[in-house]
């Protein structure tokens, strides 16, 4: 995606892509994954991993591209402290809520009913993300005179 937008300028167009791919692959994992065969689970989070992957550095370019040249610095390092911190808060109301919705029967924890109420939530997650980066505004890329 780096490449295609240092090509075309553009990055709200990628970052959507990404999302909207995330939709499919994670309600096939959550619904069926756990009968698919390994080599289907291994596509679908490969797929996951193309969905998320614009993401990580486009936003950051959004945010970069929104400021003065002189002023690059303080929003990227808000931008990747942010990242971060949501990163542990995150993770750590997803394990939480692991450990809430896996029910104990007969001695036995059922995880995969964790797991796919978890998936569902990303599912939500990633549509509230959908609808932020609609709103988000499209700056042109600044080029090197």
């Amino acid at each position: 995606s780096g490449k295609q937008v240092a090509k075309n300028g553009r990055y709200k167009v990628w970052l959507m892509a990404g999302l909207l791919l995330l939709i499919p692959t994670i309600a096939l994992l959550a619904f069926y994954g756990q009968t698919m065969a390994i080599t289907q689970r291994i596509l679908l989070l490969a797929l996951c991993g193309i969905g998320f992957g614009p993401g990580m550095p486009l936003y950051s370019l959004a945010v970069q591209n929104a400021m003065a040249p002189q002023q690059i610095g303080q929003p990227t390092a808000a931008c990747q402290f942010f990242r971060q911190m949501g990163g542990v808060v995150f993770s750590a109301i997803l394990g939480s809520l692991l450990i809430y919705f896996s029910h104990q029967q007969n001695g036995v924890i059922d995880y995969q009913n964790a797991i796919f109420n978890i998936q569902l939530i990303l599912m939500a997650v990633v549509m509230v993300t959908i609808v932020i980066t609609l709103f988000l505004k499209e700056i042109p890329l600044r080029r090197k005179e």
